[in-house]
């Protein structure tokens, strides 16, 4: 789970929906299965590859090795934040047959081995921590729509509204250090 990943992806449909109080969350396919990853061991992922010697040119798969449903992530996220609420099929929400993948699940032993990585962060907790940023920066998103321009914001779930947050600070100078070219891919397994 990504905080400020687009309002259209999954998790952000689920939680937003959640934290408005809504008690029917409403997605597409509940049966598609995918394998989730918390920004922040991505990063720590990233990290290690890119001090590590050698793997250069290597597709390195960066997951827990377990699948959760959509159904399953709508329960796990109710759990998350406190509510009571079902998951409902909305005909609106689903994709073309030919375009949905049913199981996307990342074999991580490449990156145990390589890197001595695996994933620390559960998805349970990564469904919390990320709650817990919507309802801390809840400007950032809107039920329905995609991200919102930069120095916009937009009314909250809630209806009112913050200011922005302040712009990142400048970046230093580059350095010459090059990151070893890995890939955040998941198999499918079908």
């Amino acid at each position: 789970s990504v905080p400020r990943h687009p309002s259209r992806a999954i998790l952000p449909q689920i939680l937003i929906q959640l934290l408005a109080g809504q008690t029917t969350g409403k997605l597409g396919r509940l049966d598609p299965r995918r394998d989730l990853t918390f920004v922040q061991d991505t990063v720590r992922a990233f990290t290690l590859a890119g001090a590590a010697a050698g793997v250069e040119g290597q597709v390195i798969q960066l997951g827990t090795g377990r699948s959760v449903s959509m159904g399953e992530l709508f329960d796990l996220a109710c759990r998350a934040v406190g509510v009571d609420a079902v998951a409902e099929c909305d005909a609106k929400r689903l994709r073309p047959e030919a375009s949905e993948v049913i199981v996307l699940e990342a074999d991580p032993s490449k990156a145990q081995t390589l890197l001595g990585w695996k994933a620390e962060i559960a998805p349970e907790e990564g469904l919390r921590l990320t709650a817990d940023w919507l309802v801390r920066y809840p400007h950032m998103y809107r039920p329905g729509r995609s991200q919102t321009r930069p120095g916009r914001v937009p009314p909250t779930v809630v209806g009112r509204r913050r200011p922005p947050l302040p712009p990142p600070a400048t970046p230093g100078p580059r350095t010459q250090h090059h990151l070893p070219a890995t890939a955040t891919t998941a198999t499918t397994r079908g």
